[in-house]
């Protein structure tokens, strides 16, 4: 009886530090944005009955690179620096053979498949650096209809499936991620027809982030309740003890 009683106390101190530690853990952490240097439309988007395509293209070499900024996270090698700021090139390329709907507000369009890629020119290396790569599947792409010319591209996972590399950020210790891409004077005016939109071109904005998995300091608490509970037991047991 007094060993059942123990452990039921163990397992309630056990479910309360488990309960609490998955809203710290998994809180989501921006480390990297990126916004566009110019006015020119890197982003273009390309219906099809077979599939339909978005592109972006942003490169030095055309004259419209991106600003990429690194919020954190950021690998050994490139520490003490809080952060990096400096003009990269984006490049992405999406497909999918889904249809489109009218949903009344939004043109939607899922299941897009495909890869992204920033790179930079690292002066003191002396070579390009993966400043952030990712490959996916089953992104959306919702672009308003009326009068509001704008849209974005989201994918999250573990709904959908990401995959991130990087040279300079440290994503090694995360289990989730997703991102999203913000649309702006995109121009023509959508319509859904056959099943699909119509061709566009526009800026583009980017975010990125992860969520975080349990941390060492949680092992560490749970650890604790287990050392408080086995502590109250021997103490109740000599107290018990003096008092016979």
């Amino acid at each position: 009886m007094r060993i059942s009683k123990t452990l039921s106390t163990a397992l309630i101190a056990a479910t309360s530090i488990f309960t609490m530690a998955p809203a710290a853990a998994l809180t989501n952490i921006t480390f990297f944005q990126s916004t566009q240097l110019t006015h020119t439309r890197i982003a273009s988007y390309t219906p099809g009955a077979g599939s339909s395509t978005l592109t972006i293209m942003g490169s030095s070499a055309t004259g419209n690179p991106v600003l990429g900024v690194g919020l954190t996270l950021l690998k050994a090698a490139y520490q003490p620096a809080p952060m990096i700021s400096m003009p990269v090139d984006f490049s992405f390329t999406a497909t999918t053979v889904a249809m489109a709907v009218n949903t009344g507000v939004q043109f939607e369009q899922p299941g897009f498949n495909g890869t992204l890629s920033y790179t930079w020119f690292d002066p003191m290396l002396g070579a390009t650096v993966n400043l952030l790569t990712a490959v996916f599947t089953q992104g959306t792409l919702n672009i308003n209809l009326g009068g509001n010319p704008a849209g974005s591209f989201f994918n999250s996972s573990p709904l959908q499936t990401i995959v991130y590399t990087s040279d300079v950020f440290d994503l090694t210790a995360f289990a989730q991620e997703d991102f999203s891409l913000g649309f702006s004077a995109i121009t023509n005016q959508f319509a859904v027809g056959s099943g699909y939109g119509v061709a566009f071109q526009s800026n583009v904005v980017a975010t990125f982030a992860v969520a975080a998995i349990p941390e060492p300091s949680t092992w560490a608490m749970l650890i604790a309740g287990f050392g408080m509970v086995g502590f109250a037991s021997r103490r109740r047991r000599q107290v018990r003890h003096v008092s016979a």
